[in-house]
């Protein structure tokens, strides 16, 4: 998911399409494919032992969800359906670390951070 995440960043932040500036090689196919990459990555999360290494995991994935909702990267609908696949209780407001990620992203954005 990190890999990923790096992929589709530096895709969209260094767009070299100068006719388009919302034009990206990866995002739209990533995009069609991520309800399959979170079932995978929920699969993967209940099989993690011992349970509490889960929440970690979880909240990882939070923060990524999050990063992605503050740079704008896909609608929020689609960055709630994919919260809400990874979450325990089915809702992405259960789901540690995603405001977290949010903040964090915001404040790099801002200069805050680096």
């Amino acid at each position: 998911l990190y890999l990923l995440s790096d992929v589709l960043y530096n895709d969209v932040m260094y767009n070299t399409s100068p006719l388009d500036e919302t034009f990206s090689v990866y995002k739209d196919e990533f995009k069609t494919r991520m309800k399959k990459i979170f079932k995978s990555v929920a699969s993967s999360i209940t099989r993690i032992d011992p349970p509490p290494a889960r929440v970690n995991v979880r909240t990882r994935v939070g923060k990524v969800l999050g990063t992605w909702a503050a740079w704008g990267l896909y609608p929020d609908e689609s960055i709630q359906r994919w919260g809400e696949i990874v979450s325990d209780s089915g809702s992405l407001d259960d789901l540690e670390g995603f405001q977290e990620g949010a903040e964090a992203a915001a404040a790099v954005a801002n200069g805050e951070e680096g």
